[in-house]
């Protein structure tokens, strides 16, 4: 059950979103923003970060003070495919890179509309192959996103799949965009419970992202492609969002093809919680809970320890 923290907090988002971040908003005043709210993040003391170059690529290391010497959390933030950054994301991953002993690497992909699809895709998976020719093993590497950055991180996996590469040992991901269609039932029933966003917002961005092409692309909207040999998967979502059934129709058809798939519905919260930690108590549930998932699927990455779906209400 949700706490009355966490109802005080939906009320400010509720304001402070529909009178200022809408689509009217134009894009450059998003992300001067929310970089700057990005700042009062507060990151824990025994988490360092260092800051990093690969190719055209700023990335961050997240390193925890106790942590596995090889499991790697590879984050892909999210943001519409055009807002936030490494910086953004800092108190997030940090959280959960501690809570699940590892190093996490965050990478700026190229942002629309000066860069629209496929240029974020490519991004990611230049970062998975350079985490690759430094000596990491699939097997230890976990890819997690939140909102477009969860869908990024699918489409990253079935583009890694398309190239021959070898895809990592799970997946984790916070309420992700996986269908630039808009088709969900919940983009219109829930429009009204969604405190952060607008049906009208999600096709804005769906529709600078795209540039033309077409949002039925696998890598656009992974929730269409064939999904079948893919990794271990966490979902989680709240049911008052307007993803919740990219969500649920991701994890009913990663089921049906024998991808073990769990889905976390916390109810009540609003569009990627997490990011409140550790502020919120279901923000740090949440992320615990991420936390032994990333532990559990890079300990000894086998199918022996791949269970099948687990179906949360919290």
């Amino acid at each position: 059950m949700r706490t009355l923290k966490a109802d005080l907090v939906k009320t400010f988002l509720k304001v402070g979103t529909r009178v200022f971040f809408n689509e009217k908003t134009p894009i450059g005043i998003h992300r001067e923003v929310i970089e700057r709210l990005g700042q009062l993040a507060i990151k824990p003391v025994d988490v360092k970060i260092r800051e990093e170059r690969i190719g055209h690529l700023v990335v961050d290391w997240h390193e925890p003070e106790h942590c596995s010497p090889r499991r790697i959390l590879y984050y892909l933030h999210g943001g519409g495919f055009m807002i936030f950054s490494k910086n953004t994301h800092r108190g997030l991953v940090s959280r959960i890179a501690r809570t699940a002993a590892a190093r996490a690497l965050v990478i700026n992909y190229r942002h629309a509309p000066e860069y629209p699809f496929p240029a974020p895709i490519e991004d990611a998976v230049m970062g998975y192959r350079w985490l690759l020719e430094q000596g990491h093993q699939p097997r230890d590497i976990v890819v997690a996103g939140d909102s477009a950055g969860g869908g990024l991180a699918l489409s990253l996996v079935l583009a890694l799949r398309e190239e021959n590469l070898p895809l990592p040992a799970a997946l984790a991901l916070l309420s992700p965009w996986v269908d630039l269609t808009a088709s969900g039932d919940s983009m219109r029933e829930l429009a009204e419970r969604d405190v952060m966003f607008r049906p009208s917002a999600v096709q804005k961005f769906a529709a600078i992202y795209l540039n033309g092409a077409d949002p039925l692309h696998p890598w656009a909207s992974p929730l269409f492609a064939d999904l079948s040999g893919l990794p271990p998967v966490l979902i989680t979502v709240t049911n008052e969002e307007l993803l919740f059934d990219d969500a649920r129709r991701l994890h009913t058809r990663l089921q049906e093809l024998g991808v073990p798939s769990e889905l976390d519905i916390y109810e009540g919260m609003f569009h990627v919680w997490q990011a409140l930690a550790p502020h919120l108590e279901e923000a740090n549930e949440s992320i615990e809970r991420i936390g032994a998932f990333l532990e559990q699927h890079t300990a000894d990455a086998t199918p022996q320890l791949f269970e099948k779906m687990a179906l949360r209400i919290v």
